[in-house]
């Protein structure tokens, strides 16, 4: 019979996540395997490159994030589900730092192109569902889908957020309680911008 596995996949990403936490993109395979009181190669079992461990850290966390972003996106009324995706961001990366941080490892098309196999085709395609959402929210808040509405969207509902909370993620300060007030604020601003078309002067 064979013997169980020491660890599981989702065990070594956790410790990942707080060797991340510690080192941001100076983490190592080998750090991980310290963290875990185990040889590199008992990662390597399950992860065959750097790229493949923290890539596969950086898309269990967006997929973690994406779940509160859906649920505020798909709100019935159109404003207010811009808005509460737009809270999310500060939300959930105070209540779950670790994966925040690890958001932050990789941009997308980069890691795309970084990993192979089917961690590659999961990392390509794991903003689809909220491109789909962004693209329903804009239909709804403005009866319209152009790339500048789209874009702006966007700003409101996530970069926004994303410009506001990173500066708290990799230093040792606490995200200060009027953070969500300001992206609500900003969010509603941003949107405001919109229901004033053409966007494109000229």
């Amino acid at each position: 019979m064979a013997r169980p596995a020491r660890f599981t996949p989702d065990g070594i990403l956790d410790a990942a996540a707080l060797v991340v936490a510690q080192r941001w993109r100076d983490a190592t395979v080998a750090d991980v395997a310290t963290q875990l009181g185990t040889p590199p190669n008992s990662v390597y079992y399950r992860f065959a490159t750097k790229d493949a461990l923290f890539g596969s850290l950086w898309l269990r966390s967006v997929r973690r994030f994406h779940v509160g972003l859906l649920e505020a996106l798909a709100g019935s009324d159109p404003h207010e589900a811009a808005v509460a995706a737009a809270v999310h961001v500060p939300a959930f990366c105070r209540a779950h730092r670790l994966d925040a941080i690890a958001m932050t490892l990789y941009r997308q098309q980069d890691l795309a192109h970084t990993v192979s196999g089917q961690l590659a085709e999961d990392v390509a395609h794991v903003n689809d569902r909220v491109r789909d959402a962004m693209v329903e929210l804009s239909r709804r808040r403005y009866g319209r889908t152009d790339e500048d509405t789209l874009a702006l969207v966007a700003v409101a509902c996530q970069e926004n957020g994303y410009g506001l909370v990173r500066r708290y993620l990799r230093a040792d300060l606490d995200m200060p309680p009027w953070l969500d007030q300001a992206v609500a604020a900003a969010s509603a601003g941003i949107l405001a911008i919109g229901d004033t078309p053409p966007l494109r002067a000229g």
